[in-house]
């Protein structure tokens, strides 16, 4: 059977389940190059089935993260409440309710649209919707190495779920617990997100990194904020004090501000004391009601695996802590954003249907596309650069990184999830100080208190970290030992943390890590992806051609092909790799397909924006 997956809401994407097997998914935002894209996935749609050499009549099933039919009562009743206690939240959760009505419709006509964008005669498959909570668990549980595992999905709002636990076994997934709207930790973090004056729910990540520098001095504010009941297993928070979707409109209620103190933050605004303290005490917050709440839920749950999937669980310091101090036995899904919830509802119905359905351990999330040496070639030409392959890729580029060079790395398929982990990379040496600030302020556009990542050869991993174990995907955090912490100071946060990525042989990177071992006695290098500020990680070899000529990035690797920034033609004009639109009914121009449906996601992304979204 072939399932097709899609996730609509936020972080769109598509995902194509075979028999059982992963074969490819991809993310909208890295195709038509809006961050966080929430929408129909109708290029990632096209590309995924381009990648599995398909059309849209061998799909099946096309398996939806979200059953747009549940979770309206709750939904509804939080909004009428919020009428007596702030208006700013009723009219925000107003806006809000209608781009979600708006996109269940999208759902709801989906083969209507599918018959407008592809051949009327392909529209067949059957359509199933998983709900959306379900999906994240079994998008973390159905790839995990585990036969038997706990389960917890958390982020910002499913149907109407914000908080859910589950008990895997086999292909089995049996849920024993459900925290509804409005108590969301992933709605509370966001909200502190806008307060300190950064993007909600995009910006999340740089809350965390801020939490580091504070005290925590607003302990007593969260502990009253957000209450744990141990006899009903559940969370409270007290939305009268602090609403998510008055916050989304920049709206925070007088209580609020008296009890921190501080007025919200302007965006372009200094960072002082304050905000870094309150940043600690959310991040503390949030880690100890989960660990609250796997307790309460779980009651073995030190010795069975956990499995963790929902954008909370991006939070890799939490993660961190989990891995060292909970249960060392705890696999989080990758793309564990709505992104990922494609994956999921397309395995779970598959496991649901394969009559002999076989668990797949997820190895690495190279799912995307791999472009072609004459592919990188086209783009190159279509810049006016001469390309230079090479047939030591490898020693050359680990020449460049242990000189001091920055280095833009594309080799492979497109990674899922937010991490590069290798194939849309800018990579750096992490012994050089001078390289945080380097990639921060010159190549990545953003702001200097951010840390990098390292990737470091598996064998490596335990010599410089403390209690570290496999983190294949990026998303657990370790602290040096004492003897290292001054060793690597382009990714040696300011509590001595780093994020770290374990590299297996198996892996292209591992050859590159392996050189640089040889020229500095170090297999490790920073690693952050390939973006500039605000951007989505590249996908196509022009985009990453951008890169070169709007940072201070010194050499790019594309494919087997090396340009340095002097071979960039002084003031040549900067072309993107726009493919031709198709014909609306052909799905043999799936690869053209690009320009037409790129429009169409922008223009739909502008009238849910004016609607409020999800």
């Amino acid at each position: 059977m072939n399932i097709l997956g899609l996730s609509i809401f936020a972080d769109s994407s598509a995902a194509i389940v075979a028999g059982g097997k992963i074969v490819c998914a991809v993310e909208e935002e890295r195709l038509n190059r809006i961050k966080h894209y929430d929408g129909m996935p109708w290029l990632a749609i096209t590309e995924c089935l381009e990648i599995a050499n398909m059309s849209l009549k061998d799909i099946d099933i096309i398996a939806i993260s979200l059953n747009p039919f549940l979770g309206w009562k709750t939904r509804i009743i939080e909004t009428v409440k919020s009428m007596f206690f702030m208006p700013e939240a009723f009219r925000g959760k107003v806006a809000r309710g209608s781009g979600y009505i708006k996109g269940c419709g999208e759902i709801l006509r989906l083969r209507k649209s599918l018959a407008g964008m592809f051949d009327r005669s392909e529209v067949r498959q059957k359509i199933v919707f998983v709900q959306h909570h379900l999906a994240h668990a079994a998008s973390a549980f159905l790839v995990s190495p585990f036969e038997v595992a706990d389960i917890i999905v958390a982020d910002g709002v499913g149907e109407c779920a914000t908080i859910s636990f589950f008990i895997g076994k086999g292909i089995k997934l049996s849920q024993v617990g459900q925290i509804n709207l409005p108590h969301s930790l992933g709605h509370l973090y966001a909200s502190l997100t806008a307060f300190l004056g950064f993007r909600i729910t995009h910006d999340e990540g740089k809350v965390m990194a801020l939490a580091a520098f504070g005290e925590d001095n607003y302990r007593g504010l969260f502990s009253k904020l957000v209450q744990v009941n141990e006899a009903s297993k559940s969370l409270k928070i007290n939305t009268k004090v602090l609403d998510y979707h008055a916050a989304r409109n920049g709206v925070f209620s007088k209580k609020w501000l008296e009890l921190t103190g501080m007025r919200p933050r302007r965006r372009d605004g200094p960072l002082n004391q304050q905000h870094k303290d309150l940043a600690c005490s959310l991040q503390k917050c949030v880690e100890e009601r989960i660990f609250s709440l796997l307790e309460m839920h779980f009651s073995d749950s030190c010795q069975i695996p956990l499995c963790a999937a929902g954008g909370l669980f991006l939070n890799s310091v939490l993660n961190g802590k989990i891995v060292r101090g909970y249960n060392d036995k705890f696999f989080i899904q990758p793309a564990a954003g709505d992104n990922g919830s494609s994956l999921g509802a397309a395995l779970y119905v598959s496991s649901k249907i394969e009559r002999n359905y076989q668990r797949h351990p997820l190895v690495d999330v190279n799912l995307g596309k791999e472009f072609k040496d004459e592919e990188i070639r086209e783009a190159l030409e279509m810049h006016s650069i001469n390309p230079r392959i090479s047939s030591h890729i490898f020693s050359e580029t680990a020449d460049f990184i242990a000189k001091g060079k920055v280095v833009g790395w594309f080799r492979g398929r497109m990674e899922f999830g937010p991490r590069a982990l290798g194939n849309r990379s800018i990579l750096a040496s992490p012994t050089i100080a001078r390289m945080k600030d380097v990639v921060n302020s010159k190549v990545k556009h953003r702001e200097g208190f951010r840390p990098f990542a390292g990737s470091v050869m598996l064998e490596e991993a335990h010599k410089y970290f403390g209690g570290v174990q496999e983190s294949p995907f990026m998303l657990k955090v370790f602290y040096f030992k004492n003897i290292y912490k001054n060793t690597f100071p382009a990714i040696s946060h300011c509590d001595y943390s780093c994020r770290i990525q374990t590299v297996t042989q198996q892996q292209d990177l591992y050859k590159l890590l392996k050189e640089i071992k040889r020229r500095t006695g170090y297999g490790m290098v920073l690693n952050t992806s390939m973006n500039l500020a605000g951007e989505p990680i590249v996908n196509m070899p022009s985009e990453a051609i951008e890169v070169l000529n709007n940072s201070e990035l010194d050499v790019l690797v594309l494919g087997n092909y090396i340009i340095r920034k002097e071979d960039l033609i002084s003031g040549s004009n900067s072309v993107y790799l726009v493919r031709a639109a198709p014909s609306r009914k052909s799905h043999t121009a799936t690869s053209d397909i690009r320009q037409t449906l790129g429009e169409i996601g922008r223009n739909a992304k502008q009238g849910r924006d004016q609607n409020g979204g999800r």
